[in-house]
């Protein structure tokens, strides 16, 4: 069970979501994934996607090959995203998601996070220290419960990213415009694709 990353966005200016903070674990991706920087371009590529496609005060699912993505939008429009495998446990995938949104909201720093209109690339140790720590779901289970409004909120999962997206749109051509991926990136996708799995042990030659 594992954590690869955990963003917050902010859905309330014009344009695609902005990322707000976030935290990531890639040591158990493919070295060259890492190094390149194409696994940490995907995953803001994939949770900017599934924040965009996510209605406000929703949560949401998406399964792709091997990994998952769990979402929640609040009604405010800050969003977060927990990218994981599929062994990771949801209600702990979500309690970590609200649990950090809690603490981003609350830090007087933040107090005009709505106004933010740049992504913040750089990692946030305290959301680093709490992925960490949550990397043991079992550990965090016993001392963490959903918040009222998550547990009352009807979670949807998607079979896969394709399926979340609006009728027609297919994630090969989400790809091919993002600003988010460079051209080694799109490479990456496109080859670990043919595999069926996104960010598993190909090599790009």
């Amino acid at each position: 069970m594992r954590i690869l990353s955990i963003k917050y966005f902010n859905t309330n200016i014009e344009g695609p979501p902005v990322l707000l903070t976030h935290a990531e674990d890639l040591s158990t991706l493919p070295f060259l994934a890492r190094m390149t920087g194409s696994a940490g371009e995907l995953l803001l590529f994939i949770s900017r996607t599934f924040v965009e496609r996510t209605e406000r005060g929703k949560c949401e699912g998406c399964r792709d090959g091997e990994y998952i993505g769990w979402i929640y939008h609040k009604h405010n429009g800050i969003a977060g995203v927990v990218i994981c495998d599929q062994e990771y446990d949801r209600r702990v995938a979500l309690t970590l998601i609200h649990k950090y949104m809690n603490i981003y909201e609350n830090k007087t720093v933040n107090w005009d996070w709505e106004t933010y209109n740049k992504d913040n690339s750089k990692i946030d140790d305290e959301l680093q220290n709490l992925l960490i720590r949550f990397q043991s779901p079992k550990d965090q289970d016993t001392i963490t419960k959903i918040n009222k409004d998550l547990e009352e909120t009807r979670v949807t999962l998607h079979e896969s990213i394709d399926k979340m997206l609006d009728r027609g749109t297919k994630i090969d051509t989400l790809v091919d415009k993002s600003d988010d991926l460079s051209r080694q990136s799109k490479i990456f996708y496109k080859k670990s694709k043919k595999l069926n799995n996104w960010c598993g042990s190909c090599i790009i030659s």
